[in-house]
């Protein structure tokens, strides 16, 4: 398989997280995804001031998989609009990597994990761009 990196977009609650990990049951995918910074061992604890910090963790792990030449790398966040992946995908582009982006859309009825207020929820689905 070519070098890919899956950049995956949608809603909280639509299973992001889950079909990134089935990327890493079936290919050993790595998973880059600012929720991880959020969590002490088992507990998820957001906090807004944080996730500018959260995502530049993010990148680092990116780029970190990156160098180490991984042959799957998964970006699991909302990345509701160009501007949230674009980086990834010139960074993806530059090292030699295809890049699918994959949408996941909650027709299952799923519910943030996180606690995501529905008023969030309707910001971001206002804002998510689907680029064609």
């Amino acid at each position: 398989m070519e070098k890919t990196v899956f950049i995956i977009r949608g809603l909280p609650g639509s299973g992001k997280s889950d079909l990134a990990w089935m990327l890493w049951k079936t290919m050993g995918a790595t998973i880059c995804s600012a929720d991880y910074y959020f969590y002490d061992g088992d507990e998820y604890d957001f906090d807004a001031t944080r996730l500018g910090d959260a995502h530049a963790k993010c990148k680092e792990d990116f780029m970190h998989a990156i160098n180490n030449g991984e042959e799957v790398i998964v970006v699991d966040n909302a990345n509701t609009q160009y501007k949230e992946f674009e980086w990834y995908d010139l960074n993806a582009v530059h090292h030699g990597y295809l890049i699918r982006h994959i949408i996941v859309e909650n027709r299952h009825g799923g519910v943030s994990p996180h606690d995501v207020p529905y008023s969030t929820i309707q910001k971001m689905r206002n804002r998510f761009e689907v680029i064609l």
